[in-house]
């Protein structure tokens, strides 16, 4: 192998800069921040030296341990998450192979791996880089900086409201005490007569002004990033369980109602199951099919499985007409969905690859807590694109 050649498989300084600067993006680019440094970069670079010291000439590079080496070792041994671990696999896939010896290979538009002899070069191409790489760079859609931007400006907006005093009455005069006052007879009368008061009411206090969910609130119901938000859902969650328990089984269920959509889908399995003699559970898994129609337009429930609503995608668009993925439009961050069916089959065997196997999570912070299942969605592009993308569904985008 040339010296060329070596500079261009040697594991590029490129790849880690990416692997970090993915994490400002959030959970559209991992769904956990871990700290890849240059120490898994130097462990990448040595392995990659001794397999080249002990390659057979005729066989040439086995393409294969290297990326498992780099995609399930050096980075690898890293990342806990499973959805994180597809994704440094894909970045593996579509990073090393015998086309990156070629000319036209590319990170991304006009980012090439430089095979300068001389440190004028070198400097001279450093020079030519952007100092603001675009989330196109990290295989993300251009909508992400938006995510990014959000979030940078939700930060300082709530350094400084932590900051704000609260023993005194605002520019309106409004005391603190009368904002609350106002605020809990508000939501008081819009619910049923029987919740009882709680002592611990400080902290509901302090919350309650800074339209927070009150801690104690949060722990036995849900995570929220406001109280407009939290109460909303809660009466949103009420109106469901009540038309099911007084009126019947709904058409369509609101999958952001559940507090374990899990359990909700394993007893739809367990329903399916038993209507079938001779199936097993364990035999037993879920499909699904996005159809054209949403909620409103739902007029009976299917002949098996479930319809459920409520779903966007992170990071990508919906072509309705042709029930597939798309690009996300322009300065749209989520894409609603329409219903999904959600069936089961006596199938184990592995999914259909030409699918882009879509995560489910609750909420907006992609968790072992959070996570649901996963949906198969049609493409008509490599499903690795998508996951370089970090498209998920989730059921609360607030």
């Amino acid at each position: 192998m040339t010296d060329s050649e070596w500079t261009t498989l040697r594991p590029h300084p490129g790849s880690i800069s990416l692997l970090q600067e993915r994490r400002k993006f959030g959970p559209l680019g991992w769904n956990i921040p871990y700290e890849f440094n240059t120490a898994d970069w130097g462990a990448s670079c040595q392995f990659v030296q001794n397999h080249l010291d002990d390659v057979d000439p005729k066989k040439g590079i086995s393409w294969t341990t290297v990326r498992y080496m780099l995609g399930e070792v050096q980075y690898g041994g890293r990342v806990t998450d499973d959805y994180d671990k597809r994704l440094l696999n894909t970045f593996g896939r579509v990073w090393f192979g015998e086309f990156m010896f070629a000319d036209t290979f590319q990170f991304y538009t006009d980012y090439k791996i430089p095979k300068y002899k001389t440190m004028e070069d070198v400097m001279g191409f450093i020079e030519q880089l952007r100092l603001v790489d675009s989330p196109e760079a990290f295989g993300l859609h251009a909508n992400a900086d938006i995510t990014y931007q959000t979030k940078m400006s939700t930060s300082v907006l709530e350094t400084i409201m932590s900051i704000q005093p609260k023993d005194s009455g605002g520019g309106s005069g409004e005391t603190r005490e009368s904002v609350v006052y106002r605020l809990a007879g508000d939501m008081l009368s819009k619910l049923p007569p029987d919740y009882i008061p709680h002592e611990n009411l400080r902290d509901a206090l302090d919350n309650m002004f800074d339209a927070r969910v009150p801690n104690l609130w949060r722990k036995i119901s849900w995570q929220s990033s406001t109280l407009g938000f939290w109460f909303t859902e809660l009466l949103e969650r009420n109106e469901q369980f009540n038309y099911w328990v007084f009126t019947g089984r709904p058409d369509v269920f609101w999958m952001t109602g559940f507090f374990n959509p899990q359990g909700f889908l394993t007893a739809m399995r367990q329903e399916v199951t038993r209507a079938h003699k001779g199936w097993a559970l364990d035999s037993v898994t879920l499909h699904n099919d996005v159809i054209k129609a949403f909620k409103e337009e739902i007029t009976c429930a299917p002949p098996e499985g479930v319809y459920v609503y409520g779903l966007c995608l992170d990071g990508a668009g919906w072509d309705r007409r042709n029930c597939r993925l798309c690009e996300s439009p322009a300065k749209v961050l989520f894409t609603p969905i329409p219903v999904v069916h959600m069936f089961a089959i006596n199938s184990t065997a592995p999914k259909d690859p030409r699918l882009y196997q879509c995560p489910v999570y609750k909420k907006p912070n992609r968790t072992d807590l959070t996570y649901i299942t996963f949906i198969v969605l049609k493409t008509t592009q490599s499903p690795d694109h998508w996951i370089l993308r970090g498209v998920a569904a989730l059921c609360d985008i607030k």
